[in-house]
């Protein structure tokens, strides 16, 4: 997912210095990240650090974590002594293989290059702090948390502890994103000056790399130069995900588009989204997931399971917010996964939920029966009620004088519904199986008040008034 470059990698001649002796896991995952490099072994983390220091060698190379005894002591104290001279420019995952016979498969270690230079973003990166206060006090990481979580809506990565030998604690705070960006840069300078009596050192910004490869790392939507398109082809590519673009006038065909991606998101409109997914079905693989953002889901995702290799992932979403939303924090996405949703749709799941989405899960009918009512009855009701003020009252701004706190939250919501698009909101009315049996409900209620008072009586309407609270309150 990135491409960076660190200190004219690739480049034969330069000198890395790495925890030795040769032959063990260290130099091992170090041939394999920088191969023409010459490298040279020291006997300590330490001494790897002071040649870097002193400039006997360009880089240095150490563990920092392990998946089984977690991080290295070593290093976060050398990191922390050798702030302001040296920084973490880049990282590498390697497995264990000491030779020694027993070694656990799943072992793996992280190793970082170290350097008197940061490397340029690359869209994916993270940048390790240490927090270290002179004294204790309550609220203390509450505060850290606040600022880098709250007021500047940065993830975490990692967040480490450890004990200094007065007893305080020194944080090790991974967070996403470089320190090149403005955001990242104003939480660091935030913490610095809200944490009274606290060291705030920053340690370096490189790729940011998992211990688990991503399955996905490139991203393919359909209809990217549509209303969501515009929403998610920034986001994606804002986490470092190589995005391509496929519409009805862009260089890159539908079924280039779903050759070349990792994850495949058709999200065009509703009327033509059976037809994309069978256009591009049979040229996707094994190893693909593929994704439809339509606002009915019993047809689409049919014919995502009948078009395509039984080896390809399928799982349906639908994102219940508009592209003028600025982050996922708080919007609702419907998941509808199926018998063929794997490891790949769950960690596309995961991506929306990690930056803020709210994941429901539901089956095609539930999906399908619960929008009709938060959609499809909303729309219907909104069209209805301001084509009845405008054949009755004319003008909407006859009636703000007479408006209450009630009316005008309705009249909020009518007018929002207004500004979306009657064509789509049309269509799902239409494709929707449910929406029938929901309005036909919707105008049984309404005729039988409207009925009861053509011949002067409001029993009707204050029977089911108390019996709607009586079961809000229950609720």
């Amino acid at each position: 997912m990135c491409n960076c470059s660190v200190g004219g990698e690739g480049m034969s001649g330069q000198k890395v210095a790495y925890l030795g002796p040769s032959g063990l896991h260290c130099q091992q995952a170090l041939v394999n990240y920088r191969p023409e490099d010459q490298h040279i072994a020291y006997p300590s983390i330490s001494a790897v650090f002071a040649a870097v220091s002193e400039e006997k060698v360009d880089f240095g190379f150490v563990p920092i974590e392990n998946v089984i005894n977690g991080r290295v002591a070593q290093t976060l104290d050398n990191l922390r002594q050798y702030a302001g001279r040296l920084m973490i420019v880049g990282a590498v995952i390697g497995p264990v293989q000491d030779g020694k016979g027993g070694t656990r498969a799943d072992d793996k270690t992280r190793f970082i290059l170290l350097g008197r230079q940061s490397p340029e973003p690359c869209g994916r990166d993270v940048t390790s702090l240490v927090i270290y206060p002179q004294r204790d006090r309550v609220k203390l990481l509450h505060d850290m948390l606040s600022v880098i979580s709250v007021k500047h809506n940065l993830n975490m990565t990692d967040i480490d502890r450890r004990p200094d030998q007065k007893g305080l604690s020194i944080f090790y705070i991974d967070i996403e994103g470089h320190m090149a960006d403005p955001n990242v840069r104003a939480c660091i300078e935030d913490l610095a000056e809200s944490l009274s009596d606290t060291e705030v050192i920053t340690l370096g910004s490189y790729p940011y790399l998992p211990f688990n490869e991503p399955l996905i790392k490139t991203i393919g939507i359909i209809g990217g130069t549509g209303e969501m398109g515009r929403f998610f082809v920034p986001f994606f590519t804002r986490l470092g995900y190589t995005v391509l673009v496929a519409g009805r006038h862009t260089p890159l065909s539908h079924a280039d588009c779903a050759r070349q991606a990792d994850a495949v998101i058709v999200n065009v409109p509703i009327e033509h989204t059976e037809d994309v997914i069978r256009s591009i079905g049979p040229v996707m693989h094994a190893g693909q997931l593929l994704v439809d953002n339509a606002g009915v889901k019993s047809r689409p995702i049919t014919t995502m399971l009948a078009s395509t290799d039984p080896a390809v992932e399928i799982l349906s979403i639908h994102t219940m917010f508009g592209a003028g939303v600025e982050s996922l924090r708080g919007q609702n996405i419907i998941s509808v996964p199926t018998d063929r949703s794997g490891p790949m749709a769950q960690e596309f799941e995961d991506i929306l939920y990690k930056y803020g989405a709210h994941i429901t899960r539901a089956t095609p009918d539930e999906h399908d029966m619960y929008v009709t009512f938060t959609q499809g009855l909303e729309h219907m009701d909104g069209v209805a009620k301001l084509a009845t003020v405008l054949e009755l009252a004319g003008d909407p701004a006859n009636l703000e004088s007479f408006s209450t706190p009630n009316s005008r939250r309705a009249t909020e919501i009518y007018e929002r519904i207004h500004a979306g698009d009657s064509h789509l909101y049309a269509t799902m009315l239409r494709e929707n199986p449910h929406i029938l049996k929901t309005l036909e409900a919707y105008l049984r209620n309404l005729t039988e008040m409207v009925s009861d008072l053509k011949h002067g009586s409001t029993k009707v309407f204050e029977e089911k008034m108390s019996t709607n609270a009586a079961r809000l309150k229950k609720e």
